[in-house]
């Protein structure tokens, strides 16, 4: 729980530095201190969600780390746009957890690494909905 605490105090000092915006800089340092890891946007293509019971892939976040990035630039802008306060803060909230999902090397305990196209097998496509 404390680190909780002691991201969620990092994210409000950023918010004071920076005239109450919440930058990609900001999420990643906040993602590093949870996480307790020095890597930030998932940059390795062949991550995916398996049902560890039934061998089957339930969900495949977004590979490409360019495309990561133009997420995160999204993300960025949907967060502070000021036009979007009449939105359920709760719902922007699983929103945002959504996307953040999909741009952080987040490892869940049925995470699993699939073959590159390049080792010979064809990476499945799936739909690509939040894993909540």
């Amino acid at each position: 729980m404390s680190l909780y605490r002691d991201a969620v105090k990092l994210g409000f000092r950023h918010l004071v530095e920076s005239d109450s915006l919440i930058t990609n800089r900001t999420l990643i340092e906040m993602f590093r201190l949870l996480k307790g890891r020095s890597e930030g946007l998932r940059s390795t293509p062949g991550t995916a969600l398996l049902n560890e019971m039934m061998q089957d892939m339930i969900y495949v976040p977004q590979q490409d780390l360019r495309e990561i990035e133009i997420q995160m630039s999204a993300l960025e802008r949907f967060v502070n746009d000021d036009a979007l306060r009449d939105l359920d803060p709760l719902i922007k909230m699983a929103l945002i957890e959504c996307l953040l999902l999909e741009a952080f090397s987040v490892a869940p305990p049925t995470e699993a690494v699939l073959p590159s196209p390049t080792q010979g097998q064809p990476r499945p496509r799936l739909p690509r909905p939040c894993p909540h």
